[in-house]
């Protein structure tokens, strides 16, 4: 945990970690995707030979791209029925596109990331690609993944909104200009959130409906945005957003990799209340919080020394800056929080949580000594 932690600072000296843990993601993933194509032949021997054909059709260099989707991972990681059978449709599907061609009776096809598709018109086969963020980052508005409707999502549970190709334009703009800001700002987190975010699912909604974002861990590099693209949601609210949910999406890497930080024994009935928002939280969601706040409080000092700003920008730093610190500066410890709650993992996650608040606490009073003594 003390590279993660190092990480999250945001320092242009980062740990290996930063790029090593997305090898390891895709081979890891790859054992399981070959060991439930495996286990399949007891329960649909003709499925699952559809499955194992179709990955060894798919070209070698198509093969990253697939395991890198959120929507792979989803359906790998999860043990349901229609598992495999979904799984083997995405694998085929990949396949047909990676080769420009659709089957006999087939109208159209999405690749498992939602980047591309095939679909058949009057005059052939058409090929259209998602717009992607410094050539790596999909921003998707039309495929199933960002089309679907979950009712666990407090964003992807409202029905879709078409947005005009003008308001496209602008989300997709947005979106670079909040990806370049961090770079300029910090260029590791840059990093991090093209290693660890893959796919931007875009859901638009009613007038009424507020921004939000969020990230799940059952598609882990799948960030999903309500409403961006409305005047009021400014680049550097989008850069904040990205950073937040690139991070979720960075532990919820390491967790799979290293360990669930949370191993059992939490209840949605004994909760522990964010000390940011007032809410109600799952411990897990509570100690990803910390992390998420811990890097936003870095970024903000990043973003203070940043040439160029005026007062009205310099405040609106400020204001956030005192947010992301507000939670650590409550006079308990925040592993007296979730002490309690759950069982944790032996990687010291409670220790992690009270050196970021003592981390925090320490910039803090350093900042309140400079402007003493300004």
């Amino acid at each position: 945990m003390l590279d993660i932690l190092h990480l999250l600072t945001g320092d242009s000296a980062f740990p290996p970690l930063l790029d090593s843990m997305v090898e390891q993601y895709v081979e890891k993933l790859k054992f399981q995707f070959e060991r439930v194509a495996w286990y399949s032949h007891y329960i649909n021997k003709d499925q699952a030979e559809r499955l194992i054909t179709s990955y060894e059709a798919l070209p070698v260099d198509r093969r990253l791209h697939f395991f890198l989707s959120p929507a792979v991972f989803e359906l790998v990681s999860r043990s349901q029925a229609d598992s495999v059978a979904v799984l083997t449709d995405l694998c085929e599907s990949e396949v047909l596109i990676a080769n420009g061609r659709l089957a006999e009776g087939l109208t159209g096809v999405w690749s498992a990331m939602g980047d591309e598709c095939l679909h058949r018109e009057t005059d052939g086969v058409v090929r259209t690609t998602a717009t992607k963020l410094d050539s790596i980052i999909t921003v998707d508005f039309d495929s199933p993944q960002a089309l679907r409707i979950s009712e666990k999502s407090p964003i992807m549970c409202q029905p879709p909104v078409p947005l005009s190709d003008r308001d496209r334009d602008i989300v997709v703009n947005k979106l670079q200009d909040a990806l370049e800001y961090v770079d300029t700002v910090a260029p590791t987190l840059g990093r991090l959130i093209r290693n660890y975010t893959r796919a931007i699912r875009i859901r638009a909604a009613s007038d009424n409906s507020a921004f939000a974002s969020e990230h799940i861990t059952d598609t882990v590099g799948e960030v999903r945005y309500l409403n961006p693209q409305t005047e009021r949601i400014t680049v550097q609210r989008l850069a904040e957003a990205l950073i937040h949910e690139s991070v979720h999406n960075l532990l919820s890497t390491y967790e799979y990799l290293e360990g669930q930080f949370v191993l059992g024994g939490a209840s949605l009935k004994y909760r522990p209340v964010s000390p940011w928002s007032g809410n109600p939280i799952p411990v897990a969601s509570f100690i990803h919080a910390v992390l998420v706040w811990f890097t936003l409080f870095h970024f903000s000092l990043r973003e203070l020394k940043y040439a160029g700003l005026d007062s009205e920008m310099r405040m609106e730093i400020l204001r956030r800056r005192n947010h992301y610190a507000s939670g650590f500066l409550v006079p308990a410890r925040l592993s007296e929080y979730i002490r309690d709650l759950a069982y944790f993992n032996e990687k010291g996650i409670l220790t992690t949580i009270d050196e970021v608040q003592r981390l925090v606490n320490t910039k803090v009073r350093e900042a309140l000594l400079d402007l003493a003594t300004a």
